[in-house]
């Protein structure tokens, strides 16, 4: 057997470029294009690239975010911003948008004709009606005193640049209807730890003073409450005192918000 080289080259005919004129007029074009290349390869062989001074434009949703993000670190009186915002906000959204929609979706088992027994219909939506109810609640349950921002209850923003004591500060929280609830701390010695999991802090029922001071003359006095967006009160923390003024009993009046899930290596020195 011959090689394959040697049967291919007697086989193969030799083909003159006259015969295809197709063929010529590429060839032609081709050497044409080389012989000119050749004498300026910048114009064939390399592409200038400009860059654009002009600046970027941003869609309008970025720039309104980053006008809100801006706005709130220019502000002097907050100190604090919770960084998992965001994720708790999508988390309530897509929890009540789940429970909507088992909820909504329940009377369709009943109405299409399937093959399973009524019973067993009612077994099935009862599950997902359930099954989506509790995660909704967890939902609620561990998102809720997560801390969105701390401002600081100052009259004027030339206090808080002067580093000076302040009385207390502001929480912001979330409901579960993403509803801000604004509770006012007006003494910090009233802010403890908590063993309530998903919290670090909380309004604390017995406070001792080692000293007696303006207590004596107040049987009873607010040291905390929570606010909507409108201003209205929701609930209060009411301090009892004793007759020296030292020991405090504190009780809730209304709906108050206690708790609050916070990042401790955040928050400023100034009221940890």
């Amino acid at each position: 057997m011959l090689p394959v080289t040697l049967a291919l080259r007697r086989n193969l005919k030799p083909c003159s470029l006259t015969t295809y004129p197709y063929l010529t007029r590429t060839f032609s074009k081709s050497c044409s294009l080389w012989a000119l290349a050749r004498k300026q390869p910048g114009n064939y062989f390399t592409q200038e690239r400009r860059f654009s001074t002009s600046p970027y434009r941003k869609s309008t949703e970025t720039a309104k975010n980053e006008q809100i993000n801006s706005s709130e670190t220019n502000d002097p009186a907050l100190v604090y911003n919770g960084p998992l915002s965001r994720t708790f906000r999508s988390l309530k959204i897509f929890s009540m948008s789940s429970l909507g929609l088992a909820v909504s979706l329940t009377p369709f088992m009943f109405i299409i004709e399937t093959s399973l027994p009524f019973v067993a219909k009612v077994v099935l939506a009862s599950t997902a009606v359930v099954t989506s109810t509790v995660s909704t609640a967890l939902v609620a349950w561990c998102g809720k005193p997560y801390v969105s921002t701390i401002r600081l209850l100052t009259d004027s923003s030339k206090k808080v640049d002067q580093g000076s004591a302040q009385e207390g500060f502001q929480i912001e929280t979330f409901d579960l209807a993403l509803r801000s609830r604004f509770t006012n701390v007006y003494d910090p010695a009233f802010i403890t730890e908590t063993r309530r999991p998903f919290a670090k802090w909380e309004l604390a029922e017995q406070v001792s003073l080692g000293k007696p001071g303006d207590n004596e003359a107040l049987s009873e006095e607010v040291v905390a409450e929570t606010l909507d967006r409108s201003g209205k009160v929701l609930g209060q923390w009411i301090v009892s005192w004793d007759e020296k003024g030292t020991q405090g009993t504190c009780r809730a009046k209304g709906k108050i918000q206690r708790h609050f899930n916070v990042h401790e290596e955040l928050i400023p020195p100034s009221i940890r």
